[in-house]
């Protein structure tokens, strides 16, 4: 996989995210808010950001059709592999997840595992 780092105000975003598949946004959504047109038209985007939720970026995401993994999926996903390697048992998955919705009062699905497509 190529990756490759630019600075924002160094780069013509709607060139760069013309090619692009996937974005990682790891700012707050006040550092996005010019771009947010452009960088809504990336087809799969990880918001990492997930207070408040849903940030601008994934609602303009969802809106034009896209898909957007969260902030939240990912420090679920990261604790899976966490709590096995810290305790040698299975993650109990469902449990971990419905601990991390109620504590989030159920602002989003959350899926054990990653849709296929």
């Amino acid at each position: 996989m190529a990756v490759s780092v630019h600075r924002w105000d160094d780069t013509d975003i709607a060139e760069l995210v013309a090619g692009a598949s996937v974005l990682v946004n790891t700012v707050p959504a006040e550092a996005v808010a010019a771009w947010l047109t452009e960088l809504a038209r990336v087809p799969c985007v990880l918001d990492v950001i997930y207070h408040p939720w849903p940030t601008p970026l994934a609602e303009a995401v969802s809106e034009r059709g896209g898909r957007v993994a969260t902030g939240l999926d990912m420090l679920l996903h990261q604790s899976f592999g966490q709590v096995e390697q810290f305790t040698g048992a299975v993650a109990p998955r469902e449990t971990m997840r419905d601990a991390l919705r109620a504590a989030t009062g159920h602002i989003i699905p959350l899926p054990l595992e990653t849709p296929q497509g």
